[in-house]
């Protein structure tokens, strides 16, 4: 359905558009609105600005006038405190630029980073406990021998 700055995004689209959602907001009669039986009036000037069904769908769209701008707003404020605390936390949160197929090789790219890393470690410490096998080994062998040497002088 086509509206004035734009299109209602489709149930379950998460890609809202606030430009033509604030557009939108921008065209309609200036609020707050009032919702009385069946009629939605703006509270400036008393005009008409839709009649409906019944009183809940009357209360649902007077309500949305000063509801719909509220929530751009603090949309806009948790994408701006989400864009401040850097790539990471937007690549965490699945937000910011390309956070759709972008995020997913940002994850990817951090999982293969945190993989060599483990690796290296892993590898080091292998290789650390090689070294102490083998020093442990050497003293071993050196302590059987100092026994062998013992208990043969004791041999008469």
């Amino acid at each position: 359905m086509s509206e004035p700055g734009g299109t209602l995004a489709a149930m379950g689209d998460d890609n809202l558009d606030l430009n033509a959602i604030k557009s939108r907001v921008a065209a309609a009669t200036p609020g707050p609105w009032a919702a009385r039986d069946e009629k939605v009036t703006a509270s400036r000037g008393g005009a008409t600005v839709a009649v409906v069904l019944d009183g809940a769908h009357a209360a649902f769209i007077a309500s949305a006038r000063t509801d719909v701008p509220a929530l751009v707003q603090r949309i806009e404020e948790l994408e701006a405190q989400l864009a401040a605390q850097g790539p990471l936390t937007q690549v965490a949160h699945g937000a910011g630029p390309g956070a759709t197929a972008g995020t997913e090789v940002q994850l990817d790219e951090l999982a293969r980073s945190a993989e060599v890393g483990l690796a290296a470690l892993l590898d080091s410490v292998e290789a650390r406990a090689r070294h102490d096998r083998n020093i442990l080994s050497a003293e071993v062998r050196r302590l059987r021998a100092a026994l062998a040497a013992q208990s043969g002088e004791r041999t008469p």
